[in-house]
């Protein structure tokens, strides 16, 4: 026989054993929070180097490089993984939590990630209902230019001092809330934006190539094997105020991997027999070219 009393309970009656079924409820969560400071600040965030071939004395040499990059509705997108990594604090774990996003045809789009402390940028924007498609190209061409392309966001946050009860678990930590809103993006010439020319550690040579007379090499740093995928560099440093906890300093550090809907890059022509080594820039997937020996 079975009794029903509302939706919460049911009774069971069986050989004379009554069992009472309860209804399991999480332990309610409790979240307090004490503002400690805010401020603003803009930040120059770096997403690719551009190179072309450094001049040759006596020789006719044309170099250009060619960056591309793409969003599509139902495909892959050009896309960073931002993250916030702490340096120096009160000595509690400190969380950064982006409380909003943007998506600018001119800026491109930022959203959350599935990582705490991180974010996406897509600079080729979101491609949403409508588009199937849609990409931008950057071209630099001329002799020895080492530029940096960045761009530029507003920074508005709050540090809070945030306590959360569940039950008896109880945990305290320093949320940092911020928002981002796009200020436009540049080439400029190294250094710029915590980026200068690359070091011995920042290269890995990935291919040699000899070049005839009059003939031109175009390569792509796409795909190329038995290199990296994922490149990284400390982007920005950001100070945050948190009150009478003092200040709170952190890297902006971005993350990028080549995908099939990006690509750059690197020609080089001469009018002499020249021998190139390409080097990938480990900091930005970016491709530079160094002479090995120039053949008369």
């Amino acid at each position: 026989m079975l009794l029903a009393v509302g939706c919460a309970v049911a009774l069971i009656v069986a050989l004379g054993v009554i069992d009472i079924f309860m209804p399991l409820r999480s332990p309610s969560s409790v979240r307090s929070t004490e503002f400690l400071g805010r401020g603003d600040m803009i930040l120059h965030v770096p997403i690719m180097t551009m190179y072309t071939a450094p001049p040759l004395p006596g020789q006719s040499i044309a170099s250009n490089v060619t960056w591309s990059i793409r969003s599509t509705h139902n495909g892959p997108s050009t896309a960073y993984v931002l993250g916030w990594r702490l340096l120096s604090g009160p000595g509690v774990t400190v969380r950064f939590v982006l409380n909003t996003t943007f998506s600018d045809p001119n800026a491109g789009s930022i959203g959350p990630s599935e990582t705490r402390d991180e974010f996406s940028y897509y600079p080729a924007g979101t491609c949403g209902l409508g588009c199937t498609e849609r990409g931008l190209e950057q071209k630099v061409g001329g002799l020895g230019v080492a530029d940096v392309v960045l761009v530029i966001w507003k920074m508005t946050y709050a540090v809070l001092n945030v306590t959360e009860t569940s039950g008896a678990a109880r945990s305290s930590f320093l949320e940092v809330d911020y928002s981002l809103s796009p200020m436009g993006s540049v080439g400029e010439p190294m250094p710029a934006a915590n980026v200068s020319r690359p070091s011995a550690k920042d290269l890995a040579s990935v291919a040699i190539e000899n070049v005839p007379a009059g003939n031109q090499i175009t390569i792509s740093a796409r795909g190329l094997p038995q290199v990296p995928n994922v490149f990284s560099h400390d982007a920005t440093t950001a100070a945050f105020d948190a009150g009478r906890l003092g200040t709170l300093t952190a890297h902006l550090t971005t993350q990028y991997s080549w995908s099939s809907v990006d690509d750059y890059r690197l020609s080089f022509s001469t009018t002499t027999n020249v021998s190139l080594q390409f080097f990938l820039d480990l900091r930005f997937g970016s491709l530079l070219i160094e002479y090995i020996s120039p053949e008369g």
